[in-house]
């Protein structure tokens, strides 16, 4: 899977662009998440998340805190230590993924499993194509022969 980037879906979901989420923008923030939730679970949710300022507005420091989202600059951080990781090599051929401990050849940056390169950065695999997590989708990985997803068909 394509992991949902929850930075980016809060910019995207915060249509008046002032960083906070109305309960719609929320609603629709935490739908594109596909985490399974019905409306109904969403609606009950959401009061939940009120700001201590009773604006009726989710800030975003709320809603790292409520889903434990590392900060940014914490995120940058553990991502430049998992770049200087090195594959662990089994053979001449082949590497260990460091994130899902799958073997692959050489010739092949990307972990055939799981996407994420011999760097430790998560790529889309070659031949394939990712359902957009931030649009809604569901971010599992796709052959390029298919048009639609084959798990959301979206």
């Amino acid at each position: 899977k394509n992991p949902v980037d929850p930075y980016k879906a809060f910019k995207e979901y915060d249509s008046d662009n002032d960083g906070l989420l109305s309960h719609d923008e929320l609603h629709l923030c935490l739908d594109s998440f596909n985490l399974g939730f019905s409306s109904a679970d969403l609606f009950e949710l959401i009061p939940l998340l009120e700001d201590q300022k009773k604006t009726g507005k989710i800030d975003l420091d709320t809603y790292l805190k409520v889903f434990n989202i590392l900060p940014e600059d914490e995120i940058h951080r553990l991502r430049e230590e998992k770049l200087n990781e090195k594959p662990v090599i089994i053979k001449e051929n082949k590497w260990t993924c460091s994130y899902c401990q799958n073997e692959n050849p050489t010739e092949k940056i990307v972990c055939s499993f799981c996407g994420n390169s011999v760097f430790g950065d998560h790529q889309i695999p070659e031949g394939y194509w990712a359902c957009t997590g931030e649009k809604g989708g569901c971010t599992m990985f796709n052959p390029n022969s298919l048009f639609f997803c084959s798990i959301c068909k979206r």
